[in-house]
């Protein structure tokens, strides 16, 4: 029971004493950052499958595993690194490989395959970096302008599109690097892991799961985009950016949870539980 307890205590001081300044970053960047508020949640949602986990945890043989010591070299090489370079990104995917190098130590290969989805459910709190976000908004703001344009004219209304500015009936709107499905990315990617662990039925059937989680994010973000545009259309400017700002992230995520749960049950996946 106290080996147990010795081992993430180890690496709770450790992580803590040598990366706070680049946690206290990250944290701030989870604050500042739309495109990363998810981070909050992703820490104590993989505490909770790793406690869900436990008995199997501790069924499993301890053993001291020393191969994981050149996990640890590498995390606090990438370290140094991170810190010359001032590359914030870097510090952060350190301290995770630090976290699981000191863990795989300090139990094994028998219980880390145990935890294996909640630590690498860790990995989606790290936020993008910039450079990787600058090079992907643009693309994914003509992908969200097309394909809304698109349904707007199945529906059988008319629609100019230039780019990435849409105009129907009086009303113009630009999809615009915050309407390009970067802050939903990453969270419903993680939620569409999440979906996929929780639920019963052969690994590739998961994994494909997971995969859709992409691409149904970025149908869920065009969908936001075409109400945008039947508000705007229907109601005024003022009524589509009001929906916009309070009401359109909710669509984007029910959307997204609907087309999961869809995809699940077409691939004949059942939740933990069911019979």
């Amino acid at each position: 029971m106290v080996r147990d307890w010795a081992g993430p205590t180890v690496v709770a001081a450790l992580g803590l004493a040598l990366y706070w300044p680049g946690l206290r970053i990250m944290v701030g960047g989870w604050i500042s950052n739309d495109n990363a508020s998810h981070g909050f949640l992703i820490a104590p949602v993989a505490a909770f499958l790793a406690w869900q986990r436990r008995r199997q945890f501790r069924a499993q043989p301890a053993a001291i595993y020393r191969p994981a010591l050149a996990a640890v070299a590498g995390a606090l090489g990438l370290y140094l690194l991170a810190r010359y370079a001032e590359i914030e990104f870097l510090s952060a995917v350190s301290f995770l490989v630090l976290v699981g190098g000191l863990l795989w130590y300090l139990f094994g290969p028998a219980r880390m395959r145990v935890w294996a989805f909640p630590y690498l459910f860790l990995w989606f709190m790290i936020p993008w970096p910039d450079l990787l976000v600058e090079f992907l908004s643009f693309p994914l703001q003509l992908w969200a302008a097309r394909a809304a344009a698109a349904v707007i004219r199945l529906l059988g209304m008319s629609i100019m599109r230039e780019g990435v500015d849409l105009h129907i009936a009086g009303y113009s709107f630009a999809v615009a690097a915050p309407c390009s499905g970067m802050r939903s990315l990453v969270a419903l990617m993680a939620l569409a892991a999440l979906l996929a662990y929780l639920c019963r039925g052969p690994l590739w059937r998961r994994l494909t799961l997971f995969a859709l989680g992409l691409p149904m994010a970025l149908v869920a973000n065009a969908v936001r985009v075409v109400v945008v545009l039947l508000v705007g259309a229907r109601f005024g400017p003022e009524s589509a950016e009001s929906f916009l700002h309070t009401t359109s992230g909710l669509v984007v995520f029910l959307v997204a949870v609907g087309g999961l749960y869809g995809l699940a049950r077409l691939l004949r996946l059942r939740p933990l539980g069911a019979h």
